[in-house]
């Protein structure tokens, strides 16, 4: 969705490129936007449930904080043709 809305501009004639990849120890899921409203990432507002409740948040925002939450990493580039993030998740050794 962050592709899609904040790369893309919305726009429905720009392609978004996912490559999901898994090895033994890691899954690599790659996103790679059109860039069209400015590369990167840059600081986001971290998320307050209690102010976006009392409205002094705005209720979106949560993209890139779970993102970072809930992968082991997250990295971020930009390139000629868009603004790549990669998310990575360590698996445990095979049993």
């Amino acid at each position: 969705m962050n592709a899609i809305e904040h790369g893309n501009a919305g726009r429905p004639d720009l392609t978004i490129r996912l490559v999901v990849a898994a090895t033994d120890t890691a899954v690599l899921v790659t996103v790679t936007d059109r860039a069209v409203n400015g590369a990167g990432d840059g600081e986001v507002q971290v998320p307050d449930l209690d102010l976006k409740l009392a409205g002094l948040q705005t209720p979106r925002g949560w993209g890139l904080f779970l993102m970072r939450e809930l992968v082991d990493e997250v990295r971020s580039r930009d390139s000629a043709g868009g603004h790549t993030v990669e998310l990575v998740v360590r698996r445990g050794a095979p049993s």
